[in-house]
C-alpha cells in the first residue's frame, strides 16, 4: 500500500472511531433542563461548562457570563450531588445534560460532542466553574463584537490566557468566605514564573502535534504561557493558555484536547480567564477531589504536599505580587494581546 493510501486509510479509520465515540457519548446523555437545541446567530455565543458539584461557584459564574453577553449556557453535569441542578432550574437560558461517563477519560469529547449536539451555528465559549472570562474590550456588546470581528477576518478560535488570582492573607482568614467575597478578596496575581513561547514553538508541537498541526496562527504576538503562581507555590508548571472560544463549525473540533481545538485559524487577539481555583476552602476541595479520584493527574497531590501540615498559616507569597488593575495593564505587560488592526476596528465602532 502506498504512503498516500495508508494516510487515507488512517484518516478514514480515525473518522469512524470518532463517530462511534460520539454516538456512545450521546447514548449515555440525558437532558435534565432547558432546550435541547439552540440556534445561534453568527455573532452569538454559547458558554459550555463541564461540572460536578459546583453549587458554590455557580450563581456568580452564571451571573458574570450572562452579563458578559453569552446567549445561552450549556452545563454538562457529570453526577452532581449538591444543589447544582436546582440552581440551573431557575434559568430559562440554561440547558443541563447529564452524562456519567468518567470525565477524566472523556473530558474533551464530552465538551465538543455535547456542545455541538445542542448549539447550531455561532460560537462556543469553554470555561470551568472556577473561571470568569473577561474581554480586552470594555463595552456592553464586546462579546458579539469580538465574534463578528473574527467572522469578518476568517478567524475561528480565540486564545484565552489564564491568570491565577490569589489573596496574600493566611488560609484560615479566607477559607470561610463565600465565592463573591473571595473574588473581591483575591486582588493579586504574579508573573514571576510565567513563561511564554510562540504558538508554533517546536516544544509545543512535539507535545500537542496531534491536536494543533492543522491550526493556523499568523500573528506572532499571540503567545502561549506556562507556569505562574502555581510554579512559585507548588513547583508545578501548568499550561496557562487554551482555545477558549471556538466557532461552531462542523469542520472543526472545538475541544480536541483540554487546551486545544483542531483545524482552527487563531485570532490576533486574546481574552482573559480569571482563575479562582484557590478561593474559599480550596484545600478541602483538593482533598475531596483526591479522595474521589476525579482526575488522574498528579497536580492535586503536589499542591497538598506543598501545603503540608501548615494549612492554617499557608499563604501565597510570591517574589512580586501584582495588584489587579484591569485588562489594559495586562496588555501592557504582554500577558494579553490585541493587534493594531483589532484595536483600530474596535475604536472605530465605539
Amino acid at each position: 500500500m502506498s504512503g498516500n493510501l495508508r494516510r487515507i486509510a488512517g484518516r478514514t479509520r480515525r473518522g469512524l472511531m470518532r463517530q462511534l465515540s460520539q454516538h456512545r457519548l450521546l447514548w449515555h446523555t440525558r437532558r435534565l433542563h432547558g432546550p435541547g437545541r439552540v440556534t445561534l446567530g453568527d455573532d452569538e455565543v454559547m458558554l459550555v461548562l463541564l461540572a460536578r458539584d459546583v453549587e458554590w461557584f455557580l450563581p456568580t459564574f452564571l451571573d458574570h457570563h450572562f452579563r458578559l453577553g453569552v446567549r445561552h449556557v450549556l452545563i454538562i453535569d457529570n453526577g452532581s450531588r449538591d444543589a447544582t441542578l436546582e440552581i440551573c432550574a431557575g434559568h430559562d437560558r440554561v440547558t443541563v445534560l447529564r452524562n456519567l461517563l468518567p470525565a477524566q477519560r472523556h473530558e474533551s469529547a464530552l465538551r465538543s460532542t455535547l456542545a455541538q449536539s445542542v448549539a447550531s451555528g455561532g460560537w462556543l465559549l469553554f470555561a470551568d466553574a472556577d473561571e470568569l472570562i473577561e474581554l480586552p474590550v470594555t463595552r456592553p456588546d464586546a462579546l458579539r463584537q469580538l465574534a463578528a470581528y473574527c467572522n469578518q477576518h476568517g478567524k475561528t478560535a480565540v486564545i484565552g490566557q489564564m491568570l491565577d488570582r490569589f489573596s496574600t492573607r493566611p488560609y484560615h482568614e479566607i477559607r470561610d468566605l463565600d465565592y463573591p467575597r473571595s473574588v473581591r478578596e483575591m486582588r493579586y496575581y504574579s508573573l514571576g514564573q510565567l513563561e511564554s513561547v510562540a504558538y508554533d514553538d517546536p516544544v509545543i508541537h512535539d507535545l500537542f502535534a496531534g491536536f494543533i498541526r492543522d491550526n493556523q496562527c499568523e500573528d506572532p504576538g499571540v503567545r502561549l504561557f506556562w507556569g505562574g503562581i502555581e510554579s512559585e507555590a507548588f513547583g508545578i508548571r501548568p499550561l496557562r493558555s487554551c482555545h477558549s472560544m471556538v466557532r461552531n463549525l462542523p469542520t472543526l473540533t472545538p475541544m480536541a484536547h483540554p487546551h486545544f481545538a483542531s483545524r482552527v485559524a487563531v485570532a490576533d487577539v486574546t481574552l482573559l480567564i480569571h482563575h479562582y481555583k484557590m478561593a474559599g476552602d480550596w484545600i478541602e476541595r483538593e482533598r475531596s477531589s483526591q479522595r474521589r479520584a476525579l482526575w488522574s493527574h498528579g497536580e492535586t497531590a503536589r499542591r497538598l504536599a506543598a501545603v503540608g501540615e501548615s494549612e492554617d498559616s499557608f499563604r501565597f507569597s510570591p517574589v512580586r505580587a501584582e495588584r489587579w488593575a484591569g485588562v489594559e495593564t495586562l496588555l501592557e505587560q504582554g500577558v494579553l494581546y490585541a493587534s493594531p488592526r483589532f484595536r483600530r476596528i474596535m475604536s472605530m465602532q465605539e
